[in-house]
């Protein structure tokens, strides 16, 4: 599920993305191999595993930010998609997700930061793709293509579906399922203009 990163050529990942090198010769993702390890061999009480969620959340975050910044969109969308499938997975097992109001403003900041995210992502990629069409400048190699966007897509209905029964979707606290698929759907329609 985690990995080192990208440098020399396109690698397949889990979600069906493809990354492209980066143009940033240096530039290389660290590895997110050894959080999830210390992870699961440290046993946290449901404070101190909401704790560590949010803190691995800010170092992806920040990794997205830095990866939106240089228009690398594929991988900002990969990291993000990484976290939020481990975060809905494994660390279910550790009490991320158990309803007590002491971890209701935890809760609350870890889905807001997330859903913010996939929001900003989704606006980087549109405000990219309208100058490109005002400019008739082809797409950076960094942005999503639309099978990607489609894709991304799928890959949200499916972790929805999968956090549904917990009351985890389209409320205040969780994922914000519709929001973010309007905002692919508009994508898309930008994109495919761009054909």
């Amino acid at each position: 599920m985690f990995y080192s990163g990208y440098r020399t050529s396109l690698v397949p990942l889990s979600s069906g993305l493809h990354l492209r090198p980066t143009e940033i010769e240096d530039f290389m993702y660290t590895d997110r191999a050894d959080l999830a390890q210390d992870w699961e061999q440290t046993q946290f009480t449901p404070v101190e595993s909401l704790d560590q969620a949010l803190e691995v959340l800010q170092q992806y975050l920040e990794e997205v930010f830095d990866l939106c910044c240089v228009d690398q969109l594929v991988g900002a969308v990969e990291l993000i998609l990484s976290y939020l499938d481990w975060v809905t997975g494994d660390a279910r097992d550790y009490g991320v997700f158990i309803d007590d109001p002491v971890l209701y403003p935890r809760q609350l900041l870890l889905w807001n930061k997330l859903n913010i995210c996939f929001l900003a992502i989704c606006q980087r990629q549109k405000d990219i793709t309208e100058a490109s069409l005002e400019t008739n400048a082809p797409l950076s190699s960094g942005c999503l293509s639309i099978s990607q966007i489609e894709t991304l897509g799928d890959q949200l209905i499916t972790l929805s579906d999968r956090i549904e029964d917990d009351g985890l979707v389209d409320y205040q606290m969780g994922f914000w399922e519709e929001e973010i698929l309007s905002g692919k759907f508009s994508l898309t329609s930008i994109v495919y203009l761009r054909r």
